[in-house]
């Protein structure tokens, strides 16, 4: 979901809303992803998806007034320009059945399986402490292995990127980029590790000055969910600049992902992690 629109079209609505009101309809679009276990993006581009959409979360017996359809339609609204008819006015010419995750289940804090990085029923009896000890300690050797920052997640993509394209990270920090290639070709690397919401805001761009735009999307049990690599001027236009932050910001939402200058690289980039 690009939450950006979505607070843009809030913010210009006919009927003035408050901070608290925007705010609060934010959080009720990111929970209907969590529930519907698929980008807002990917559903309100297509009618009859967003028709089995509503459906599903009207039959959730958490649903009350219609509060998340109605998050749903907002969606719909700012990506479309348009509102989508009653339920009882339309005709879909797909019959479409979304598995959603019940909304309770969604409100609550996750527990990610190791397989598939989906809400799971099993809870570790395993102590805090002892846990929070033993991922410190998995957290430094990673960095010590890394020779680099204790930003692990980050420092592992670049190290992904520059092994897949056989050539060494940047020895020193560099303002724009974090890999070169042999050609010369600067590429810099944006790196994130999902939750159950899957559209998430890659850290702030503070200048363009590269050529490639390579992205590492991490699953909760590290193995690869996306990786990718776009033209800097192809990516760009999926910015919005953030005068707060100094810079601009990217979502990973479909649209951006989808995007036909992507070069899909996740098979290639998770053969290397598994050599690295």
């Amino acid at each position: 979901m690009n939450e950006w629109r979505l607070q843009e079209a809030l913010e210009d609505s006919e009927e003035p809303l408050t901070d608290k009101a925007i705010a609060a309809r934010l959080s009720r679009a990111r929970r209907v992803e969590r529930i519907l276990r698929r980008d807002l993006d990917e559903i309100v581009s297509d009618d009859d998806l967003t028709y089995a959409a509503l459906l599903a979360l009207k039959a959730d017996p958490v649903e009350r007034g219609g509060n998340m359809q109605n998050a749903l339609r907002w969606y719909y609204r700012a990506v479309n320009g348009r509102d989508f008819p009653r339920l009882g006015d339309c005709c879909p010419k797909r019959q479409i059945a979304i598995d959603a995750m019940p909304a309770a289940a969604a409100h609550s804090r996750p527990v990610y399986s190791s397989t598939n990085g989906l809400p799971d029923v099993a809870v570790s009896s395993e102590p805090i402490g002892r846990l929070w000890l033993d991922f410190c300690s998995a957290k430094n050797r990673i960095a010590a292995a890394l020779g680099r920052s204790s930003n692990v997640v980050g420092e592992l993509a670049e190290r992904v990127v520059a092994e897949y394209h056989d050539v060494e990270p940047f020895a020193v920090s560099h303002p724009s980029a974090d890999v070169e290639l042999a050609d010369g070709t600067l590429i810099q690397v944006k790196a994130r590790v999902l939750t159950d919401v899957r559209t998430t805001s890659l850290s702030a761009f503070r200048s363009w000055n590269f050529d490639v735009l390579a992205v590492v999307l991490f699953e909760p049990d590290g193995t690869i969910s996306f990786g990718g690599e776009i033209p800097r001027d192809s990516a760009r236009k999926h910015a919005r600049e953030v005068p707060h932050v100094n810079g601009w910001m990217v979502s990973t939402t479909h649209d951006f992902l989808s995007d036909p200058a992507f070069t899909d690289l996740t098979e290639a980039y998770r053969k290397t992690l598994e050599t690295l």
